[in-house]
C-alpha cells in the first residue's frame, strides 16, 4: 500500500415500512394515520431513507524520513520530516423524506391526520440558495409549493402519505482532516502529536423547511444549523 490505506463506500437504497424505531419496538402506534390499514402504511418511504450515501477515509503515510523512500536517514531530518500522517474522513448523503400531516383534530383520536396531496402538484425543490434570514417568507426562503398540500374535510381521513418521497429535505456534506506526527524513542517509548479539524471547509447547512400546514412559514426554510470548524489537539504517550 505503500502508505496509504483507504475505506470507500457508496450506498444506493430505499427504504419501506411503517415503523420509526430500529427495533421496531413501541408502546404505541406510531406516526400512522389508520392502523387498520397497515398495507398502505407499509409501502410507504421509511423514515431513515436516505438515497444515497458515499462515505469512507483515507490515511497517507508521508514516505519521509527514516526507513521510508526519501530522507531515509535519522537525526534532525527524521525528526522534522519523518512520522507524518495525513488523514480525511468523508460523508456525503441525500436528503430525508419529509413528512407533513394535517392539524386537523378529532376528539378521541390518538393518531396524526394526514394531508390531501395533490397527485398533479409539482414537487420540485425551489429552493434557490437565496436565503433571506431577516424575512422568513421571502420568495428565496420558499423550498416547496404549499399549495400541493391541503387539510382533509373535517371527520375525513387524508389521502397522505405520512412522508413523502418525492419531498426531501436537504443533504449533508462534510469532511474532517487529521495531521498525525509520531516520534519513536528506542524500541519501547513512542509519541504522538495529533491535530484535527471538525468540518474543516466550514460547512453550514439549511434547516429543513416548516412542514407544519397550519403555519404561516409551511413550506419555507427559515433557518440555518451545523457546528463551525472546530479543532483540537491530542497528545498520545505509549510506553
Amino acid at each position: 500500500s505503500s502508505g496509504l490505506a483507504a475505506n470507500i463506500s457508496y450506498t444506493w437504497a430505499k427504504s419501506l415500512g411503517n415503523q420509526e424505531s430500529g427495533f421496531q419496538e413501541r408502546w404505541w402506534a406510531g406516526p400512522l394515520q389508520d392502523v387498520n390499514s397497515l398495507d398502505f402504511e407499509a409501502d410507504v418511504i421509511g423514515f431513515n431513507d436516505r438515497t444515497h450515501v458515499f462515505k469512507g477515509y483515507v490515511a497517507y503515510e508521508l514516505p519521509f524520513g527514516q526507513g521510508r523512500k526519501w530522507m531515509d536517514q535519522g537525526g534532525v531530518l527524521d525528526a522534522l520530516f519523518g512520522g507524518w500522517q495525513v488523514s480525511v474522513i468523508f460523508k456525503y448523503m441525500s436528503g430525508l423524506p419529509l413528512g407533513i400531516t394535517s392539524n386537523n383534530w378529532y376528539a378521541g383520536w390518538f393518531y396524526p391526520i394526514y394531508v390531501n396531496a395533490d397527485p398533479n402538484g409539482n414537487y420540485d425543490t425551489q429552493f434557490s440558495g437565496n436565503f433571506d434570514a431577516s424575512n422568513p417568507t421571502a420568495a428565496g426562503n420558499q423550498y416547496f409549493d404549499p399549495n400541493n398540500y391541503s387539510n382533509p374535510a373535517y371527520g375525513q381521513f387524508g389521502t397522505g402519505p405520512g412522508r413523502f418521497e418525492q419531498q426531501r429535505g436537504f443533504g449533508f456534506s462534510g469532511e474532517d482532516l487529521g495531521f498525525m506526527k509520531n516520534f519513536a524513542f528506542g524500541d519501547r517509548y513512542r509519541l504522538q502529536i495529533r491535530f484535527d479539524l471538525i468540518n474543516v471547509f466550514n460547512r453550514h447547512y439549511y434547516s429543513n423547511p416548516v412542514t407544519d400546514i397550519g403555519s404561516d412559514q409551511f413550506g419555507y426554510v427559515i433557518s440555518t444549523t451545523g457546528q463551525p470548524r472546530q479543532g483540537q489537539l491530542g497528545i498520545r504517550f505509549e510506553f
